[in-house]
């Protein structure tokens, strides 16, 4: 029998640059994605296109997350801090923040905010983030 988490122990928690307190903002979300897509330099010469090929070297990947969730507080929403351009400390916590428990964290800039209110439903609201670092992992002490 494998062991499967459960997505409601994640904590994802942002720290500004400039502040000294990180903002918890998964406990009104429904979904985190932190994806990492790979890019490559096109190296090739005409030798290489000649026979039908292409010769292609590793670059730094695109790094992006995105947090998603309902709008529950009617006064003054957490999400709604982060501006575009905002930058700071991603770290999530996908077992809970619980000391030996691991957590992934880098630096990041906002580069979206966003709210949606369907007539036929609730309010939804997300933040995308550019990561501008290579994601590390650690352990909560």
């Amino acid at each position: 029998m494998s062991t499967k988490l459960l997505g409601k122990f994640m904590i994802v928690e942002w720290l500004e640059t400039g502040t000294s307190v990180a903002l918890s903002l998964a406990t009104k979300s429904r979904n985190f994605k932190a994806g990492q897509k790979g890019n490559t330099i096109d190296v090739s010469v005409r030798e290489d296109i000649l026979v039908g090929q292409k010769d292609k070297l590793a670059d730094a990947p695109d790094r992006t997350a995105e947090l998603s969730g309902l709008d529950t507080d009617v006064n003054a929403p957490d999400w709604e801090t982060l501006e575009i351009g905002d930058t700071g400390t991603l770290t999530w916590y996908r077992r809970g923040k619980t000391s030996g428990r691991p957590s992934r964290s880098c630096s990041a800039v906002v580069t979206g905010n966003d709210l949606g209110s369907p007539h036929d439903n609730a309010n939804d609201w997300s933040i995308s983030w550019d990561i501008t670092t290579v994601i590390t992992t650690g352990v909560v002490t």
